[in-house]
């Protein structure tokens, strides 16, 4: 595989690491979406070979999916440079894109699917030992046919009692990420869920603060107390003792938490259930997918699932 088969048709967008294009295969005439990492950046080409093999090793219909990867010298900056490219299906936008487009009017039976879709290709992925770290509109594609593909695999990482703490796009980070744990679990994806659908319903982000501090004192006031009784024994907080966070009775009301509940019981259910200050009391993706909000849009993404050609068949329960 090298360039010279592929139309540039044009550039979709750039990342701190890597730049992705639309292109058109010139034999098959298929459109597919190529994405091309400089060799030069080491810490680039670090995380491009994580997010291959966990491309490689997650082969769901919910998951994007890697066509091919090569390493090529081509012209760039006013000279050549190595460069690795990743060729993967071609989506038709992003769930950032849509709900900018609705601006909070997104219908609740388009909710349920997409959130049934995030949650069963999620749990796909935490099935295979892996921690995504940083679910979040921007990373979460839909196809021309309007289905879910989790992207963005370069911050994940297996399942470990020693993690770099923080990651997670700050709007998306749970509580015990902002206080400098190392020993979380894929929890913390839940949480990012929680943020996402309740974004899809409200139009903008339910906790978009600038700083770690500021994020911890919203989560206190829409979440509930954040303290050594509230979290595990064994969770690692290296920062609980020192910020100074606010103590509350009860979770306070807010215009946010209102506009949730009018638009939808259930959906209020499920994103309180998943923006729980305690990890452990989150629910698995499996068990999201049980609640009343999602029961019926989970076995459609089942049945997705089974007929999908290119899902193992031992993860097909």
């Amino acid at each position: 595989m090298n360039l010279h088969r592929f139309n540039v048709l044009e550039k979709l967008g750039a990342g701190a690491y890597g730049t992705v294009f639309r292109v058109q295969d010139k034999e098959t005439k298929t459109e597919l979406a190529l994405k091309r990492i400089p060799m030069g950046d080491e810490k680039a080409v670090a995380l491009t070979a994580r997010e291959v093999k966990i491309l490689q090793l997650c082969s769901c219909p919910f998951v994007v999916s890697l066509q091919e990867t090569w390493d090529e010298s081509v012209p760039l900056e006013g000279g050549t440079s190595m460069c690795r490219f990743l060729l993967m299906e071609l989506c038709a936008s992003s769930l950032r894109q849509v709900i900018k487009h609705f601006a909070g009017r997104l219908e609740i039976p388009v909710v349920q699917m997409l959130s049934a879709q995030i949650l069963y290709g999620l749990d796909y992925v935490h099935r295979q030992g892996i921690i995504h770290r940083d679910v979040k509109p921007e990373n979460i594609l839909l196809s021309v046919k309007g289905r879910i593909k989790l992207a963005d695999f370069g911050s994940s990482c297996p399942e470990s009692p020693n993690l770099a703490p923080r990651m997670v796009t700050i709007w998306y980070r749970s509580p015990e990420l902002l206080l400098g744990t190392r020993n979380y679990t894929t929890a913390v994806d839940l949480w990012s869920v929680g943020c996402v659908v309740a974004e899809m319903l409200l139009g903008s982000a339910i906790l978009p603060w600038r700083t770690e501090l500021s994020m911890l004192k919203q989560i206190v006031r829409l979440c509930g107390d954040i303290n050594r009784s509230t979290m595990p024994a064994n969770l690692d907080l290296p920062d609980l003792d020192s910020v100074q966070l606010p103590q509350y009775s009860s979770v306070q009301p807010s215009a946010s938490l209102k506009k949730l509940s009018e638009r939808s019981v259930l959906a209020y259910g499920l994103i309180r259930n998943l923006l729980h200050v305690n990890p452990d009391i989150r629910p698995t993706c499996s068990q999201a997918l049980e609640c009343p909000f999602l029961k019926v849009q989970a076995k459609a993404c089942s049945q997705i699932f089974e007929n999908s050609t290119s899902a193992p068949t031992s993860s097909q329960n």
